[in-house]
């Protein structure tokens, strides 16, 4: 949607495309690999883990809900519809966490969308 601009294209976007014409090998490997590394870490294996610990509905909600939209947030750096697109990335990568118990699945998940992104 955003490739044919019916959404705006996100700040953090036009950035990483633009680097990426300057260095495009380190540029795509930060993008695939270091990035769902990094990002994963910090949303489910920390701040799902530390905010999020007891193990009831609530706070399963909670969890997928929050990191998600900050995950979402955290790649616009504004509210808009797009900041929902990425939101969405979030939650289905943080309900992933919870099913598989494995971080290396949302890593794995993670790597595919953004090679996606990419090609």
């Amino acid at each position: 949607m955003i490739v044919h601009h019916i959404l705006p294209m996100p700040t953090n976007q036009s950035e990483v495309d633009s680097q990426a014409l300057q260095l495009p090998f380190w540029n795509n490997f930060y993008s695939i690999v270091a990035a769902p590394v990094f990002e994963e870490f910090i949303f489910r294996g920390f701040f799902f883990n530390f905010f999020f610990a007891k193990n009831n509905r609530r706070n399963i909600v909670l969890g997928i809900l929050i990191s998600g939209f900050i995950f979402g947030f955290l790649h616009t750096f504004s509210f808009s519809v797009t900041t929902l697109f990425y939101s969405g990335l979030g939650w289905i990568l943080a309900s992933c966490y919870l099913y598989f118990k494995d971080i290396r699945y949302d890593m794995a998940l993670h790597f595919m969308n953004n090679l996606w992104s990419i090609l």
